[in-house]
């Protein structure tokens, strides 16, 4: 269950306290006097709110001003049961449908969506069209995200990268498509986006990618070294170079196995992967037979001067005269 806390110092002036109603200043009041994280199920009670719905818009139009963000998720003694994966809807086409005005105003109404409207407008720092409306209005109705999924989707996709709703759209389903269903998936997912940001750029460097666009492989490849592996600049560049050594050029596939096997071994440093190497040398050379007794014999058979051999030979043959 995600519960709240305030984000820190609240600013001397914000838009949201004007434009807030009475129900959401009440929540926010609550948060803000609270020492203990809040649910929405907390504030529904406290706040005296209709609905649970309620409750849920107000968090997501102050967690869309910046005022309050979600707690840190605490161990509990008894695992929640999982929820049910949500069930993928059937188009035709990565688009939402098109509602009229009159449908999005019914379907803004049916699902208290004002507030979320409103929150969304606070994120973007200007009032949405019509047609930006209709997708919000499609991501929640159509792929079934809740208002603070949307909210954070549009924080990171939209507004801090400076695209428009259209582009939101197409991440949307794309997130849907990858099963990132809900909003702490989608946090795990931008965290890990935004560490392969920092780290991309010396992994060009390194491969010597210049500016062209990663393959899905290369892609796939760079996020499991950083990500999932946690190798360091130190113990790629050591992958880059064996890599290099061997075929004589940079190739991402090649040292992708190489990365792995290490992985595989538990190698963790540059230390631990230089010891696996010279253990793999070690065992390599101990594999190595030794020559059979007969081989040793043509061995030495062949170390024979030429003269000497043919002298003995004839020996054999008429007998050694005195």
């Amino acid at each position: 269950m995600k519960r709240y806390i305030r984000s820190g110092k609240l600013p001397e002036k914000t838009e949201a306290f004007f434009n807030a109603s009475a129900e959401e200043l009440r929540v926010l009041a609550l948060i803000l006097a609270s020492d203990l994280p809040l649910s929405a199920e907390d504030l529904q009670t406290a706040a005296r709110l209709e609905s649970l719905g309620d409750a849920k818009d107000a968090l997501a139009f102050w967690r869309g001003a910046g005022l309050i963000k979600t707690a840190p998720a605490k161990k509990e003694a008894v695992a929640e049961e999982a929820p049910a994966p949500k069930k993928k809807p059937i188009r035709s086409a990565d688009a939402l449908p098109e509602y009229s005005g009159s449908e999005v105003a019914s379907l803004i109404e049916k699902g208290n969506l004002a507030s979320f409207i409103e929150a969304c407008q606070q994120i973007y720092g200007k009032v949405l069209s019509s047609t930006d409306i209709n997708i919000l209005v499609g991501l929640k109705e159509e792929l079934h995200f809740d208002c603070e999924y949307i909210c954070l989707l549009l924080e990171y996709y939209g507004e801090k990268a400076k695209k428009p709703m259209r582009y939101v759209e197409k991440v949307a389903f794309s997130l849907y498509d990858q099963g990132v269903l809900s909003f702490e998936q989608l946090e795990a997912y931008i965290e890990k986006h935004r560490m392969m940001r920092t780290r991309e750029g010396g992994l060009r460097r390194l491969f010597g990618m210049g500016e062209r666009a990663l393959t899905a492989k290369e892609e796939e490849a760079f996020t499991r070294w950083c990500v999932e592996y946690g190798y360091d600049d130190a113990l790629i560049g050591l992958a880059y170079d064996l890599t290099v050594g061997a075929t004589g050029k940079a190739s991402v596939v090649y040292a992708d196995k190489i990365i792995t096997r290490w992985n595989t071994a538990g190698c963790k440093t540059v230390a631990d992967a230089n010891a696996l190497l010279e253990k793999e040398k070690t065992e390599k050379a101990a594999k190595k037979s030794p020559k059979s007794a007969k081989e040793a014999e043509k061995d030495e058979m062949r170390s024979f001067d030429v003269e000497d051999f043919f002298a003995h030979a004839l020996d054999r043959s008429y007998g050694k005269k005195d």
